[in-house]
């Protein structure tokens, strides 16, 4: 039984840079927990793992963005694959040209809490100084998406 306050900690890591994975050949997904703050990172590793749903320990790793031609550096782990993985990847992901894109559920509403939006800020949200605001990232999402 995956508790309720976890579900809320999936839901806002999803809306910014975690990543649910159907590994080839398995059929249950997982979840990538990467971002560039140790800190939160290990943070995260600790709700996770007395669960007893982690896979590896946090790890540094590096990726590089075609788009960009950059290298990045950042902060890692994966959990086992879990059918209640595989239900979220359901709802999170579709097939375009045979890859995996993220989506935003169409039940969105019922699933930012507080909570949620407060671990989605945490992971992919800033500060703007100049302007004295908040900023969201949505870049994995469509325009449409946003505006919804």
């Amino acid at each position: 039984m995956i508790p309720e306050e976890f579900k809320e900690v999936i839901t806002g890591m999803l809306l910014g840079e975690a990543y649910l994975h159907l590994p080839a050949g398995c059929t249950d997904a997982r979840i990538q927990i990467r971002q560039k703050d140790k800190e939160f990172v290990d943070f995260l590793y600790g709700k996770f793992q007395p669960l007893g749903i982690v896979g590896t320990d946090p790890k540094e790793s590096s990726s590089f963005n075609k788009r960009t031609g950059k290298s990045y550096m950042a902060f890692d782990f994966f959990t086992f694959t879990l059918p209640f993985f595989t239900e979220l990847h359901k709802e999170w992901y579709q097939k375009v040209e045979e890859k995996n894109v993220k989506i935003l559920p169409s039940n969105i509403s019922e699933l930012l809490t507080p909570r949620a939006l407060a671990y989605w800020l945490a992971g992919d949200g800033s500060f703007d100084r100049s302007q004295g605001s908040i900023v969201i990232y949505t870049n994995s999402f469509s325009l449409a998406e946003v505006d919804f």
